[in-house]
């Protein structure tokens, strides 16, 4: 029924048609059908009164729901006859971080049967207020959040990006992608959240994209002392790092970043945009991550990265 204007007295026809059904179907779509709320409470209303008919997969992405449709679908959700699988709200964004958030929370307790609740991240994030509150709220349940994470264009401090990074290094398995894109920050921020990472290695993102175009010209700190203890762990997950505008970093602390890969199983792709790197870098680097002077070098060097 997707990409239609559907009618209330259309829908409630569908839903009586459903009822004809020896099995409910596997997944209904209902993408922009120009939905709004009172769709959405019917839609509850009928699979509340007939859990037994819903379906695996709903999905109502591209629509005009709001919080208010929000919290009929996590009234469905809480119901314990309901067995949806998978809801989607995805391109929807007069809907919120509370409405968004209300059905992660109604997920949390129906792990036996909710998996996946997919949304637009970019649609409830907006701010940095929204920003920090998303943080906030999904701190407290870390394993709900997207497998894809792109935060754009923020202004934030160490606090943010240390909760952000105690977030993500909470939950038992990494996530896809985490991507960061900062207009502005505290020189040492980056380190701040790569240092949370080092709390559980194993939960760093698979993918990790930094771009902080206002620390070019400041100095990485400690960064390359954090980013090696994090590749060397041999439970890091990750396998493509990109770092641009992180502030600047010494050929010695290249070299120090790299000695920690040679051991390292897992990363793909490495890409760092740094001022303060020079020429001069690049046979240390080569030697450290492909050394062929003996047998043993050779089987020491890394051999995932390209």
């Amino acid at each position: 029924m997707s990409s239609c204007h559907v009618d209330l007295s259309v829908l409630r026809r569908v839903m009586t048609a459903l009822t004809s059904r020896c099995s409910p179907l596997d997944a209904i779509a209902m993408n922009d059908c120009k939905l709004d709320d009172k769709y959405v409470k019917e839609i509850a209303s009928f699979f509340k009164d007939k859990p037994e008919m819903a379906p695996k997969k709903l999905s109502l992405d591209n629509n005009r729901i709001t919080d208010v449709g929000c919290s009929f679908l996590f009234e469905l959700i809480c119901n314990n006859d309901c067995k949806f699988e998978e809801i989607s709200l995805r391109k929807i964004p007069r809907i919120g971080l509370h409405g968004i958030f209300s059905i992660v929370s109604a997920s949390a307790s129906r792990k036996d049967h909710l998996k996946k609740f997919c949304f637009t991240l970019r649609d409830v994030v907006r701010t940095d207020r929204d920003l920090r509150e998303f943080v906030e709220m999904f701190s407290a349940h870390p394993d709900l959040l997207p497998n894809d994470l792109k935060f754009e264009k923020y202004h934030e401090g160490n606090d943010v990006l240390q909760a952000m990074g105690n977030m993500l290094a909470r939950r038992i398995s990494p996530i896809e992608c985490f991507s960061l894109h900062l207009l502005s920050s505290e020189p040492d921020g980056i380190s701040v959240l790569f240092r949370e990472l080092l709390v559980n290695p194993i939960a760093t993102p698979r993918n990790i994209f930094i771009t902080c175009r206002a620390l070019e010209r400041e100095s990485a700190g400690d960064l390359h002392l954090d980013l090696a203890e994090l590749l060397g762990s041999h439970s890091c997950c990750l396998e493509v790092l990109h770092l641009s505008g992180i502030g600047q970093i010494s050929d010695d602390a290249m070299i120090y970043i790299a000695s920690s890969l040679q051991g390292n199983l897992t990363l793909k792709g490495l890409r760092i945009h740094a001022r303060g790197l020079t020429a001069g870098v690049l046979n240390p680097l080569s030697t450290l991550l492909c050394d062929t002077t003996t047998i043993s070098s050779t089987y020491n060097s890394n051999h995932t990265l390209k």
